[in-house]
């Protein structure tokens, strides 16, 4: 890809200058979030920038660290909030960084967002402030201009250079419209600093949008919280089998929001019971709200082992292939829970929106059909989703 952007001179540097920056630009900037990839030891492999696109949690941001992410199915990903709050990636919606730039969801609501420019062209010398956010929760803004304009497409740079930091940055015109994102093109000789137009942005938005807030077969992420430790058991109640106590402490736990207690309380149920079904399903659904989306994968497929009869563990494996871009294996695994259950609804409307992400229209719309006899609601919802 280096060769397209030969056209770019050497970058000079952009200088830090919050107190300058426009208000309509400091305003948004609780809408700049910081972008996180850890391996499966929690270690950092990558940090940088992005921005929320729509108040019900969608972030728009760099491919590079998609890419750094999708590297293995042991990785995880976090988005963090202005105020701190860290939430693992529920969703990842557009994977072929066509444009530099990829969409992802987290759980939230009535959240921050940017104001993405409309018809937006870029002129050369024009002044631009690029905003990112440290993974420690510190915004920085750095004012440019902009040095220069890819004619056949409006790809342009600017001459505020971008940090490891800073790649998937939002930058703003004075405005305080979002004219596009500031990425990284990585060539064979050396990275380029590059900005994707905001109508990428627009339009990555415009197809899946609609799939985040429709896809219902993710359960719901909450924000990591410790609580208070769970109360002990009632005097008198029937004293279960230590696999049981153990189990039963992991979903207090659990319900508590304290998930690595939890975790360790399903681990040491198993290694009394390593067939205890239910001990697996609820593992799986804590590692999801983790964002540990492999392991979750490797706990719905021990449940599987156990009860291979159980349409809701497909679906919920489903889930956690989805968000892990394996869409082959969403589907397969979808379709399992409609051979045990040919009749529920809303699987057969997550298999459509499977195949839609998949890029098999045809096989969405076949659900379509399907849906029409079952549920009307479900049928046109999907429908609509249909490109």
């Amino acid at each position: 890809m280096a060769c397209l952007f030969v056209f770019c001179a050497i970058m000079v540097s952009g200088t830090c200058l919050d107190a300058k920056t426009p208000e309509s630009v400091e305003s948004q900037k609780k809408a700049v979030v910081a972008v996180s990839v850890d391996d499966r030891y929690g270690r950092r492999i990558v940090s940088g920038s992005g921005f929320i696109v729509d108040r019900e949690g969608i972030v728009a941001t760099s491919c590079n660290l998609i890419t750094k992410f999708l590297a293995s199915q042991e990785n995880t990903m976090a988005v963090e909030l202005a105020d701190g709050t860290s939430l693992p990636m529920k969703q990842l919606l557009s994977n072929d960084c066509l444009n530099g730039l990829v969409l992802i969801t987290i759980q939230g609501r009535e959240l921050p967002t940017v104001t993405l420019a409309k018809g937006y062209k870029p002129k050369e010398g024009e002044e631009v402030v690029v905003m990112g956010r440290t993974s420690r929760g510190n915004a920085t803004s750095s004012e440019g201009r902009i040095k220069s304009v890819r004619k056949r497409d409006d790809i342009f740079q600017v001459t505020v250079p971008v940090t490891p930091a800073g790649d998937g940055s939002p930058v703003f015109n004075r405005k305080g419209e979002v004219i596009g994102l500031s990425t990284l093109i990585h060539g064979k000789k050396e990275a380029q600093h590059v900005v994707f137009p905001s109508r990428y942005v627009s339009k990555e938005f415009a197809l899946y949008g609609d799939l985040a807030k429709e896809l219902s077969v993710l359960p719901p992420v909450e924000p990591l919280k410790k609580r208070e430790e769970p109360p002990p058991p009632l005097p008198g109640a029937r004293l279960p089998d230590k696999a049981e106590q153990e189990f039963l402490r992991g979903v207090s736990y659990e319900k508590s929001g304290m998930y690595d207690e939890a975790i360790a309380a399903y681990a040491r149920a198993l290694g009394i019971n390593a067939n205890y079904g239910d001990v697996y399903l609820n593992l799986g659904l804590v590692y999801y709200r983790l964002g540990k989306y492999s392991k979750a994968v490797d706990a719905y497929k021990n449940a599987l082992r156990i009860n291979p009869a159980n349409p809701s563990v497909y679906n919920k494996l489903g889930a956690a292939y989805v968000i892990l871009g394996e869409y082959p294996l969403a589907l397969d695994a979808f379709k399992q829970s409609i051979t045990i259950d040919p009749k529920n609804s809303d699987t057969h409307f997550n298999l459509g929106v499977a195949f839609i992400l998949a890029g098999d229209k045809n096989g969405a719309l076949e659900q379509y059909i399907v849906l029409k006899e079952l549920d009307t609601h479900q049928a046109e919802k999907l429908l609509n989703l249909i490109p």
